[in-house]
């Protein structure tokens, strides 16, 4: 076996050291390049997200509770203005349990304003995945904000697509919530009941003028709270007045 000559192994050697030295330039270039483009793809992303708004739809059940679906799945709930304004400053809120399965329609939490107070009807059916907290120490909140920092509740919908078509949103739910209004002046006849002339806003604490009769009256037609005892009072009152 030929021994080679020591100016050819010095010539290997370096050859060997050239060719280490530029696969570790190389992957060197490459791990740099890749960094940078998940950089450039990481900032894309957050401008994008910043740029897009989340996709949210807000119904009313005629009840007068709010609906907003938004792009998790899940929907939030609370009540509409014209309740946070009939009802008065709420100061004690019954929800409904975590995790309880609510149907549309049906009765799904109370708020209670002094000695009045409205059981809501659920406006979608669902699981319950979350309280508003904020509501459960500041109740106040569901009346001063009713669309913002004093919704209700979460629900996870197990019947969205088909239930959303007995909802109301845009013009019919702006036409209802006006019906709601005309009811109100109808109920009380001259009585001031608003304090501006458009009939926008109610009197302070509305709910503890009615009489008990009215108000009763009022659970059932605006809210769709008919429970036993509303129901004998009316029947009474009607008779009373040979109506």
């Amino acid at each position: 076996m030929t021994r080679e000559k020591p100016w050819q192994e010095s010539c290997n050697g370096i050859q060997y050291k050239t060719e280490t030295l530029f696969r570790e330039v190389v992957m060197s270039t490459l791990l740099v390049l890749l960094m940078v483009i998940l950089i450039l793809l990481t900032k894309r992303f957050r401008r994008e997200a910043v740029r897009t708004p989340v996709f949210a739809r807000q119904y009313t059940h005629p009840g007068h509770m709010w609906l907003r679906q938004t792009g998790d799945g899940e929907v939030t709930v609370g009540i509409d203005t014209l309740a946070a304004g009939v009802l008065g400053l709420v100061d004690g809120v019954r929800f409904p349990r975590y995790l309880k399965k609510l149907h549309q329609g049906e009765p799904c939490c109370t708020l209670q304003h002094g000695s009045r107070e409205i059981t809501l009807t659920c406006p979608i059916s669902g699981w319950v995945v979350e309280k508003n907290e904020m509501v459960r120490f500041h109740p106040s909140l569901v009346t001063t904000s009713p669309h913002g920092e004093g919704w209700l509740f979460r629900i996870h919908p197990t019947n969205l697509a088909i239930e959303l078509r007995n909802l109301l949103s845009g013009k019919r739910a702006e036409a209802w919530a006006d019906m709601g209004r005309s009811h109100l002046l109808r109920l009380f006849g001259p009585t001031p009941i608003f304090l501006s002339q458009d009939g926008g806003k109610l009197i302070e604490n509305f709910s503890q003028h009615c009489s008990d009769a009215d108000w009763l009256e009022l659970k059932r037609d605006l809210f769709l709270d008919e429970v036993p005892e509303a129901k004998a009072c009316l029947t009474h009152v009607a008779r009373k007045e040979g109506r």
